[in-house]
């Protein structure tokens, strides 16, 4: 898991470590020239299981490394132990040692980050990422065998938020987990950010990649992210122009630096023209297949018999002369029907009709040649004499024989399949031979089936030809006539498809000249196969698309594609360079474009040959100006040479920002080989300051280090024998620059009086040997008193007891223990007090005593046995707590009487003691009389006087109406009051109140002689 290299861990992860006693003589694992860490528990509660190592050496350049180690459980057994750790640092770590170390409670399994550096947070028991348990650190500078001593210290919870195991710098309750004098050294600027920490390798940026490409692809993985990956201030800026493209080569060893496809990485591939993996051969002397023709002029590098130049074979499908199709095939001597007869001179889409002797009239129709047998009436000249033959009166369906009207023996006249002779087929109820009757098929070989019987049939291997069947495109004499596809079929199988009569299609631009036409689909015979002749339907006609525009063959102003444009991006490969140099360096052919006329169909390219690469003067004019670039720019297979002949050179120096010429640094010379500049030979670089008053680090400052620090060196003034003995270390002195070069030892720790602190502060081997550590002592009194032994005060200055008391607890009662732990046992308890039991008349008194459990007291005394609950005046009989319940009213108002003679008193006990009476006496009752009083004291009031009852006073129209009252004399009366009598007149009733009615009086009408009848007066 090392950076640079500068440092590397002897033990790696697994392997034993050594257990070291602070008492024991010695190092296990003693390191001659190199670090030995030793690591002691300190005030951790729990051994680790695992520790991360974190070296970080500052000198140039700055280098990092990380070491994890398993612990066994028993290493740290003893709490005086300390673990030994030696780890080997190379003699080039000159500068300023940062270890830091970070305890796991479970073992550590380190993986590769995005950038592929090592990344090794402790784990959980769930294995996800977790906080330390506990962590260290310290600085040195390594010369020879040095020795550190670290103490872990117990991690606050909290203050690793991003589980890389590194303390939080924001915090100050975190940051003092570790020494304040590393300050920024050790402390995670980044706690949000599991990636950034101090202890990564340095965040490569512009100038760093210059320096080294390989640091390339680190800078595209960190640069812009705006993180401060390695603590040392700031995200890294990316670098410009160093990989265009992006496929991990910077431009200087990319042959192709805008093409991720191509670079040194990748295969070359033969189907391409470029030099896929930059080594100088390019695809063009690619052959796999060994047919003596490379790309791009091989369409095929897989099959050999596939390459310009190559045998055409029409119509298989293959493009053997690699121009885009394959041929049609009109088969031999121009003859396409294959009845063989050839019509030549014809193009595919004209007529195919020849006149002359032995010349073929139709070459479309297998069944029509030079001496054909002719078919009379059908309109077809098939033995091109030049005239149909007419058909003999009588025989209307041109089958040669005459119906029997006509002389003939024809049975059906409409049918040229049915005449005398002609193949009968069984069972189909039709007399094909006219011999007056079917053909039963009963009995009859028929080897194929067909219904024709053997000796019917022209060919009993195949159902689909006998003299019924339809003649097809096919090479074979399907119908049984004697000629094979006959009439140009362009159906290929029974009940197929069958081909239209035209296709074919116009041209797609009118102005344009081109190939499109319409022709016929014909059967055109094809080559024998296994003796038998092979046919099929072709289109004659030439439809868009069946012909692309090809280079070379094709550049002659007509749309051979039809796609309505003559000629387009047609190119024809070209190179004007020397012999032998196409394809050497840099050296690559052009191409010229076609330049004929529209419909000249001429062959016409330009005469300049665009994008061709020739032989040019090596120089030095690639991107860096440095001539090394694998750029053989005269293309004479070497690379790179310079105007003497020899190779390229250029002064070197990887040591910046370090100063060339300052100090002892010096520029070397790096020499261009194969496409790179080598090693920087012969320059010397930059060393870590040293206090010598000379600029060791090449910054233009002796004796200042280049962060402005002076340098300083391990030291120590103590007595021999005592460094790295107990807590005796060494400081470090600081350069002054002046006369006396060194300063004092700053952070040293020299032997001082023996403290209790569990270290061996006087450096002698022993620890806390002048106190009584370990001897019994005990604290507590009561039930807290605890045995132990005596341990260290924390001031150092004696010795306390290792235990604790233990907690006091309540007190119990009467068991003569001091669980409270106060010197007194069973106190605050009122045992011996007076006290009472029970209620009432149970009531009975006692002293109190321990109640059960302990934890209170109880009454010693029992109460007496309760009775029934009597109506007593205030006595408890029942010893509820309560007198007289169940008596309800006791001691309320109540009265006896009524009327006049009720009497006011209170409810009281009877005389049994069992229930309540009123004790009021009612007084003597008198006559009732009528005044709304009860005077009879019998419960009702005026009784007798008809008091309320309705009642009636006066006669007559002065009666009124009233109710019965009570008078002031104790009577009762009627209190309606009668009217005023008047005038008595006819028809108003007893107005005068007389008692008699105005009917029965007289003198109540106005003349003598009538009378008051009914309220009318009437004469008598």
């Amino acid at each position: 898991m090392q950076r640079h290299g500068s440092v590397r861990a002897l033990i790696r992860r697994g392997a034993s470590v050594a257990l070291v006693v602070a008492s024991a003589a010695g190092c296990a694992t003693p390191v001659d020239d190199g670090l030995e860490l030793r690591v002691g528990l300190g005030g951790v509660a729990v051994a680790p299981r695992a520790l991360v190592v974190h070296l970080r050496d500052d000198g140039p350049p700055v280098a990092v490394a990380t070491n994890t180690f398993d612990v066994a459980p028993e290493v740290f057994s003893d709490p005086d132990a300390r673990l030994a750790l030696g780890l080997e640092v190379s003699s080039a770590a000159r500068g300023l040692l940062t270890v830091y170390v970070a305890a796991c409670g479970q073992p550590v399994a380190c993986s590769s980050g995005t950038d592929g550096l090592p990344v090794c947070p402790c784990l959980g028991l769930d294995g996800t990422p977790a906080e330390p348990s506990a962590v260290a650190a310290a600085q040195t500078r390594v010369r020879g065998r040095t020795v550190v001593s670290l103490t872990l210290k117990p991690f606050t919870p909290g203050c690793d938020a991003d589980h890389d195991g590194f303390v939080d710098a924001e915090a100050p309750v975190c940051a003092a987990l570790l020494p304040p004098t590393l300050g920024q050294a050790v402390l995670d600027c980044d706690d949000g950010e599991a990636s950034a920490y101090p202890f990564r390798a340095a965040e490569p940026g512009p100038e760093d990649v210059a320096r080294d490409p390989a640091l390339q692809r680190r800078n595209r993985l960190l640069c812009g992210n705006e993180i401060d990956e390695d603590c040392r201030g700031g995200a890294a800026a990316c670098a410009t122009g160093g990989d265009s493209d992006g496929d991990g080569f910077v431009d200087e060893e990319d042959c192709a630096p805008n093409d991720p496809d191509i670079n040194p990485g990748r295969p070359e591939k033969c189907e391409t023209t470029a030099d896929d993996n930059c080594d100088g051969v390019f695809a063009a002397s690619c052959d796999p297949d060994g047919d003596g023709v490379a790309v791009p002029e091989d369409c095929n590098e897989g099959d050999a018999s596939v390459h310009r130049g190559a045998r055409e074979v029409c119509g298989d499908g293959v493009d053997q002369d690699c121009d885009g199709r394959d041929s049609d095939c009109f088969g031999n001597d121009e003859d396409l029907d294959g009845d063989g007869f050839a019509c030549p001179g014809q193009l595919r889409w004209d007529s195919h009709r020849c006149a002359g002797a032995g010349l073929d009239c139709d070459d479309l129709d297998a069944g029509t040649y030079p001496g054909a047998e002719e078919v009379c009436g059908d309109g077809i000249d098939q033995d091109c004499d030049g005239a149909d033959q007419p058909c003999v009166p009588g025989d209307a369906d041109g089958d040669g024989e005459r119906r029997p009207a006509d002389g003939g023996s024809d049975c059906d006249d409409t049918n040229p399949r049915v005449k005398p002779g002609a193949a009968e087929k069984c069972g189909d109820g039709i007399d094909q031979d006219c011999s007056g009757a079917d053909l039963p098929c009963a009995g009859l070989p028929d080897a194929d089936g067909d219904d024709y019987p053997d000796g019917q049939d022209c060919n009993e291997r195949l159902a689909t030809v006998n003299a019924g069947a339809e003649e097809l495109c096919n090479g074979i004499d399907d119908d049984c006539d004697g000629r094979a596809d006959e009439g140009n079929p362009l159906r290929t199988v029974p009940g197929g498809p069958e081909a239209t009569p035209l296709c074919g299609s116009d041209c797609a631009n009118p102005g344009v000249a081109c190939d499109c036409r319409r022709a016929p689909n014909a059967c055109v015979r094809f080559a024998a196969q296994a003796g038998q002749a092979v046919a099929g339907v072709v289109c004659l006609g030439v439809t868009a698309g069946d012909n692309p525009e090809v280079a070379v063959t094709d550049c002659n102003g007509i749309d051979d594609d039809c796609d309505g444009t003559a000629d387009e991006q047609l190119r024809l490969p070209c190179y004007e360079g020397g012999q032998g140099t196409e394809g050497v360096g840099l050296c690559v052919g052009g191409q010229r474009t076609c330049a004929s006329a529209l419909g000249s169909n001429l062959t016409v390219w330009t005469e300049t040959c665009f994008d061709q690469q020739i032989p040019r003067p090596e120089s030095c004019d690639d991107a860096r100006g440095d001539c090394c670039d694998l750029a053989d720019q005269d293309c004479d297979g070497t690379l790179d040479e310079a105007s003497s002949g020899g190779p390229f050179m250029r002064p070197c120096f990887e040591f910046g920002p370090a100063i060339p010429g300052a100090g002892p640094c010096r520029e070397g010379i790096e020499t261009c080989s194969n496409g790179r500049f080598g090693t920087c030979d012969g320059q010397v670089g930059p060393e870590v300051e040293d206090c010598d008053r000379i600029d060791d680090d090449c910054d233009g400052r002796p004796d200042v280090s280049r962060n402005g620090d002076r340098p300083t060196r391990a030291c120590y003034s103590g007595p021999g024998g005592t460094e790295g003995v107990g807590q005796c270390h060494g400081g470090r002195q600081t350069c002054t620059g002046g006369a006396d070069l060194w300063g004092g030892c700053d952070g040293e720790t020299v032997p001082r009086r023996e403290r209790c602190d569990s270290e061996d502060d006087d450096c002698d081997g022993r620890t806390d040997e002048d106190y009584d550590v370990r001897q019994p002592c005990s604290e507590g009194t009561g039930a807290c008193r605890r045995e132990g032994a005596r341990v260290c005060r924390r001031d150092g200055d004696g010795t306390r007891c290792g235990v604790s008391a233990a907690t006091p607890s309540d007190e119990l009662c009467g068991n003569g223990v001091d669980e409270d732990c106060d010197g007194r046992p069973d106190e605050g308890f009122d045992v011996g007090a007076e006290c009472a039991v029970g209620e009432g008349i149970c009531r009975r008194t006692g002293q109190r005593v321990c109640a059960a459990g302990g934890r209170d007291t109880d009454c010693g005394a029992r109460p007496g046995a309760a009775g029934e609950e009597l109506c007593d005046n205030d006595l408890d009989d029942d010893c509820d707590g309560r007198t007289d319940e169940g008596f309800a009213g006791l001691g309320e108002a109540c009265t006896a009487g009524r009327g006049v003679c009720q009497r006011p008193g209170r409810r009281v006990c009877a005389g049994d003691l069992r229930a309540v009476v009123c004790d009021a006496q009612p007084g003597a009752p008198g006559a009732e009389t009528c005044n709304a009083t009860d005077d009879d004291c019998d419960g009702e009031t005026d009784e007798g006087f008809g008091v309320g009852d309705a009642c009636m006073a006066g006669v007559g129209a002065c009666q009124d109406n009233g109710r019965v009252v009570c008078l002031p004399n104790g009577t009762s009366g009627c209190d309606a009051v009668p009217g005023m009598p008047v005038q008595e007149q006819c028809g108003n009733g007893d107005q005068d109140c007389d008692g008699v009615s105005d009917a029965d009086e007289a003198g109540l009408c106005p003349n003598a002689n009538e009378r008051c009848l009914m309220g009318v007066c009437h004469a008598d």
